[in-house]
């Protein structure tokens, strides 16, 4: 097993990731990282990462995600689990970005008056304001923004 950083001098723990899974396939790795970003979530999952586990974090999710690892290669129907909570998990994000482009629509309709630039910055700058309203994850909101420029 190894808890594994994405963030590594010399190499990235991505390239890490995909040379243990290449070379010790049967090896359980965690990733234990501050990037907090849905689509490296992802990515990592599909690589062969068995959890993704963000920083700070709290040791009992570290404990909780070991012993199900642990079970999982006692028990081969847990893998199917994990393969659920991978697909989940790109469902939400999906999700996220709908919702973030909804309420830039609505924000574009109240305020069509404006011309040019400034409405794509008041455009902009509303939505954003709106989704950490509602909750929206810090992380998701900085993917939509990347993703409208």
């Amino acid at each position: 097993m190894m808890l594994l950083d994405l963030r590594l001098p010399g190499m990235s723990g991505m390239d890490v990731l995909g040379e243990v899974k290449s070379t010790h396939p049967s090896t359980t790795v965690i990733v234990v990282t501050a990037v907090w970003d849905v689509q490296t979530a992802v990515e990592t999952m599909k690589i062969g990462a068995s959890d993704y586990i963000t920083k700070p974090f709290d040791l009992k999710k570290v404990e909780n995600s070991i012993e199900a690892v642990l079970q999982a290669k006692s028990d081969p129907s847990v893998d199917s689990h994990l393969s659920k909570a991978l697909d989940d998990i790109g469902d939400e994000a999906s999700l996220w970005m709908s919702r973030l482009d909804d309420i830039a629509r609505g924000v574009e309709m109240r305020v069509g008056s404006l011309i040019g630039p400034a409405l794509a910055q008041t455009v902009l700058d509303r939505t954003i304001d709106t989704a950490r309203s509602l909750g929206i994850p810090k992380a998701q909101i900085d993917i939509w923004v990347d993703t409208r420029k």
